[in-house]
């Protein structure tokens, strides 16, 4: 576990700062320091001196983490994250759900194809899929139902999470880590 926030650090570069401690470090929590505090950048809620609130962009940051990701649910080792692109994978406690969480730090869009390059057994299909993407002013937008057997292109300087509801549920191998 740890927390960390840095003034510094906009919505997607806290994104790979939670990516690198889940991932590369084998966190199985990560707490946002700046959770509810003043009107900074930085501020997940800003509060301002007369009870004014506004949801900044980290509170969305963090939701693409939290939202679909909950207490039994597992890390899964996946492949493909690359310099610009960094793809975390977690699994329900039934293994009837899979939750991605992809982040394109390029300046430019990026095409990421899912299944092939990061689900750890093809051999498990999607029923269904449903994605939700951030990018500067406009955050965790639904983008509705897509196909991750097709390539995905990803936004800019975007984060994005897919909701993959799966077909049959086996034992997953692979896995790491609990939330």
């Amino acid at each position: 576990m740890t927390e960390y926030s840095n003034n510094n650090y906009d919505w997607l570069a806290a994104a790979r700062a939670v990516h690198n401690t889940v991932v590369e470090a084998n966190a199985s929590a990560y707490f946002y320091w700046k959770l509810v505090w003043d009107n900074s950048a930085s501020s997940m809620i800003g509060i301002s001196w007369n009870g004014d609130y506004t949801v900044g962009p980290h509170y969305h940051m963090l939701k693409h983490y939290s939202k679909y990701v909950s207490i039994g649910h597992r890390r899964i080792d996946v492949s493909g994250s690359t310099g610009d692109v960094k793809i975390s994978g977690f699994i329900n406690p039934t293994e009837t759900e899979i939750t991605l969480v992809v982040i394109n730090n390029a300046t430019t869009a990026k095409n990421v194809d899912l299944v092939q390059n990061s689900w750890p057994r093809q051999s498990i299909a999607a029923d269904s899929s449903v994605a939700y993407q951030s990018v500067v002013d406009h955050y965790f937008q639904n983008i509705g139902t897509v196909d991750i057997s097709t390539t995905q292109t990803l936004p800019a300087k975007s984060m994005t999470t897919y909701v993959v509801s799966l077909s049959q549920n086996r034992s997953w191998t692979g896995a790491s880590g609990t939330a």
